[in-house]
């Protein structure tokens, strides 16, 4: 596997699980449909590879001193 795609994976295996969860449990205790709470999850998946994808970018970049992290930390740890 390659290292982008071994990257996304963890992205996804992790930050985008719970993203994908809250979304989906937020629809189904909601009462929506099962399709609906199905969409919701896939919603959740993409915005949490998205806001970690943003949140790695940052930190790379330097453009998020707050954050405090090591800059390769997060891509190394996958």
């Amino acid at each position: 596997m390659k290292r982008p795609d071994r990257y996304l994976q963890v992205v996804r295996y992790k930050t985008a699980k719970w993203f994908e969860a809250a979304a989906q449990v937020g629809a189904i205790v909601a009462g929506a449909l099962p399709a609906t709470a199905e969409a919701m999850a896939a919603y959740g998946r993409h915005l949490g590879t998205a806001f970690q994808l943003v949140g790695d970018g940052l930190v790379c970049t330097g453009g998020a001193p707050a954050l405090r992290k090591n800059s390769a930390a997060g891509l190394l740890a996958g």
